[in-house]
């Protein structure tokens, strides 16, 4: 029961992030947006751990890992997205960063010598496909779009990146380092980045008056950053990155139901047919068959 609380957790924060960043775009610059995002969240945790008595002393060692944590998940990783972006459309680089599920068992079996089953791997390509066809009318549009092989390029690298976020999660649970002090250690260095970024790239620090570009961010920092990571981060431990990283596939979908009801998104039968292969492939993750009791046996087993 507790992993499919930290599932829908995370698809419910992560989802609703990408209806919440529309609020920041145009307002100010992304370095800007990440900045202020890093330092809400880095702030909150550091005070939760204070307020709890969590140590943030770390050795040597781990503290390089909680740097690289920092950079594949709370910064370099949403700058090369987002940069991305302005080569490719959204629903495109949202077809990208689903494939941080294979990311994922590759970086299992590579760094964790896990291999994985074969329901596994077709079951994150066909929750891929089943995404491609939410999208397939963007994905059609910009196919002929200039450099869009560049843009895919720069967001597959951002979403390999981000994959490693997971791998570094596992990294620290088998060697036992405290689970909420190293995410806030890992948050602290994203903010450091950020803000080497913005001296490195010369960007203003800008202050937008508009109400709702802060209440963006501090939702962006709470919901998504602290509540989406430290569920995602709790998943990989419980279950395995290859279960984890599914959940970048429904992402997407989320983010459109969340669409359909404030923006007026239309559905269409491509992305009905989109939602069964992705729930069928949902199927094939969490379980060595296609038996519904067999995928909720999983959660109800490992949780």
């Amino acid at each position: 029961m507790k992993n499919i609380f930290l599932y829908i957790t995370v698809i419910l924060f992560w989802g609703s992030a990408w209806y919440a960043a529309k609020f920041q775009i145009d307002i100010a610059p992304v370095g800007v947006s990440l900045l202020y995002r890093c330092i809400i969240a880095a702030v909150c945790l550091t005070v939760w751990c204070k307020a709890k008595g969590f140590s943030l002393k770390f050795s040597l060692k781990n503290h390089v890992f909680l740097f690289l944590l920092g950079v594949s998940m709370f910064s370099v990783n949403y700058l090369i997205i987002y940069c991305s972006m302005q080569y490719i459309v959204s629903g495109v680089a949202a077809v990208v960063i689903s494939c941080t599920s294979i990311f994922n068992i590759m970086n299992n079996f590579i760094f964790f010598r896990k291999k994985p089953t074969l329901s596994i791997i077709f079951g994150a390509f066909l929750g891929i496909i089943g995404l491609c066809l939410f999208f397939w009318p963007q994905v059609v549009d910009s196919a002929a779009q200039e450099n869009m092989l560049y843009g895919l390029m720069i967001a597959g690298v951002g979403t390999f990146i981000f994959s490693l976020g997971g791998s570094i999660g596992q990294r620290n649970k088998n060697k036992q380092v405290p689970f909420i002090p190293a995410i806030t250690m890992g948050m602290i260095y994203g903010a450091i980045i950020m803000v080497i970024y913005m001296i490195v790239s010369s960007q203003e620090l800008v202050f937008p008056a508009h109400i709702r570009y802060w209440i963006a961010a501090i939702y962006l920092a709470i919901a998504s950053s602290i509540i989406g990571t430290l569920a995602y981060l709790q998943l990989v431990r419980n279950m395995g990155q290859e279960f984890a990283g599914y959940a970048t596939i429904v992402i997407p979908v989320v983010a459109l139901i969340i669409s359909s009801f404030f923006e007026g998104y239309v559905w269409s039968l491509l992305d009905f047919i989109g939602i069964m292969l992705i729930m069928l492939g949902n199927v094939l993750v969490m379980s060595k068959n296609f038996s519904i009791y067999n995928f909720l046996k999983v959660f109800y087993k490992k949780g």
